[in-house]
């Protein structure tokens, strides 16, 4: 099972920016479009999800953390799930998600724009 983060872990790890991190939208095109955090890339949980995951994390021990919208959100549970069968080694939720981090008063990207 992936392990959850919480904001602040995230926020944290975020700061170091290894280069062995990647941050995952889970969420449909659109709702990335509309606002993401700093350095996500989106790639929805849909039928191209592992084809799109293998393109852009191709060291199964890198590490990957997956969100979409906030604890009521079942993508990023299924997606970390997914991963670990596909023997990604270290995954984690953010289950917070986009709300988590906006209400706390991160900000976060709207297409090429910063929002706060």
């Amino acid at each position: 099972m992936a392990e959850i983060i919480t904001r602040s872990e995230l926020k944290h790890l975020l700061e170091q920016q290894p280069e062995d991190l990647h941050l995952i939208e889970v969420l449909p095109p659109k709702l990335y479009e509309k606002s993401h955090l700093p350095g996500a890339v989106n790639i929805p949980l849909d039928a191209m999800f592992e084809e799109r995951i293998q393109e852009q994390v191709p060291e199964k021990e890198d590490r990957i953390v997956v969100y979409c919208a906030n604890n009521d959100c079942t993508k990023s549970p299924q997606a970390a799930q997914k991963l670990e069968q596909m023997g990604y080694e270290n995954v984690f939720d953010y289950e917070g998600g986009k709300v988590d981090w906006k209400k706390s008063g991160l900000s976060t990207v709207a297409g090429h724009q910063v929002e706060s």
